[in-house]
């Protein structure tokens, strides 16, 4: 019997063997050579077992190429999503930007139109101040007439008094040589009788123009009278004028003291707007608060003015009038300042910006920091 080879060395020895003689001779192998229909069964097994290894690999393989394209597809999926959910954050972010841009505008809007109403009703003011100015202007040119008629009216009322007391005198001495010539008459009646016609009517006529010029000078003596009341009665009104002037004058420095406490406020006001980088409006509002101080040191010196020329002089019936002018262009000057703070506070609260920081401050919460990184690139929002 031939020794049997290791499966080494049956494939050496089929190199030998040619391949055509191996195929015909396919069928008588077992009986040329017994042994190898062992070897080639076993080698058969190991191929099938190889085939059956290969196949197994094969269907892992494929199962691992299909479980690797369904993750590639979900990950290709969520890649999409993601990308889609982006697009749509991107969109949404974009939309809430357009928004605030807008909300932005709107509120630029509504403070520079404040700030355009306050600026009116700031040149209002100063024009206010300007007429008052030439009012304070007219009142003292007005003072100076005054000065003049009270002058020429003093005199008047001293040449008037000169003149009723000569009358006085007059009237006294006609009323002594009346009540003289009446004694005479009457001392002188018992001679009527011895008297003849001619000289009775004589001194008939004597005496009755002798009554007739003391009727004349009663009556002028009754008409210097009523100018005497009258004239007092018109000192009196003039004491009244006085009165109110000094009234007036008391009204004007409680309404100074006011004012200076506001330019202090307005002052106070334009530190605060100068470190809010307030620029414009703070030297609009330095330049009328000097103006003010101005306003206030003139309206001093016009009642220093007025309690000097209160002490010396009395005034006309239409200073009365004029000092009420006055005063109420005070008091309205007074009620725009108040209007001007309250448009200053209102500025300064700013509610619509506090608002808008608000909402701005709850969107920018809910976003993640992936998509406040996105918005960032897109806008350069922090």
């Amino acid at each position: 019997m031939m020794e049997l080879g290791t499966n080494e060395d049956l494939l050496d020895c089929s190199d030998q063997i040619p391949i055509k003689s191996i195929s015909n001779k396919s069928q008588r192998l077992p009986e040329l050579f017994p042994h190898v229909k062992r070897v080639v069964s076993a080698e058969q097994i190991e191929l099938r077992k190889s085939k059956i290894l290969i196949t197994q690999l094969m269907q892992e393989l494929e199962q691992s190429k299909q479980s690797y394209e369904k993750q590639v597809r979900k990950i290709s999926d969520q890649y999409s999503q993601l990308k889609s959910e982006s697009a749509s954050t991107i969109s949404q972010l974009q939309k809430q930007q357009d928004d605030y841009l807008i909300e932005k505008r709107k509120i630029q809007r509504d403070q520079n139109s404040m700030i355009d109403a306050h600026i009116k009703d700031f040149n209002q003011l100063v024009s206010t101040i300007d007429q008052f100015r030439k009012e304070n202007i007219n009142l003292s040119n007005q003072q100076q007439e005054n000065k003049l008629l009270l002058s020429e009216y003093q005199h008047l009322i001293s040449d008037l008094e000169d003149t009723i007391v000569k009358e006085q005198k007059i009237s006294k001495a006609a009323i002594k040589e009346r009540d003289r010539l009446q004694t005479m008459i009457q001392e002188k009646e018992p001679e009527l009788d011895q008297i003849d016609d001619e000289e009775i009517v004589e001194r008939l006529a004597n005496e009755k123009n002798l009554r007739k010029q003391n009727k004349e000078q009663d009556i002028i003596i009754n008409q210097q009278k009523d100018f005497i009341m009258k004239l007092k009665d018109q000192l009196f009104q003039k004491d009244q004028i006085i009165t109110e002037l000094v009234e007036t004058r008391t009204t004007l420095e409680q309404q100074n003291g006011q004012k200076t406490v506001q330019i202090q406020e307005l002052n106070t006001h334009i530190l605060k707007l100068k470190e809010q980088d307030n620029i414009s409006w703070t030297s609009q509002l330095e330049v009328h608060s000097a103006s003010l101080a101005v306003e206030v040191k003139q309206q001093k010196a016009l009642v220093e003015k007025l309690q000097k020329d209160i002490r010396k002089y009395q005034y006309l019936e239409n200073n009365k009038e004029l000092i009420e002018k006055y005063q109420n262009e005070k008091n309205q000057l007074q009620l725009q300042l108040q209007q001007m703070h309250r448009i200053n506070n209102e500025l300064k609260n700013n509610k619509l910006q506090n608002e808008t920081n608000d909402k701005m401050q709850k969107l920018t919460n809910l976003l993640s920091p992936e998509r406040k990184a996105v918005l960032r690139g897109l806008s350069g929002f922090k």
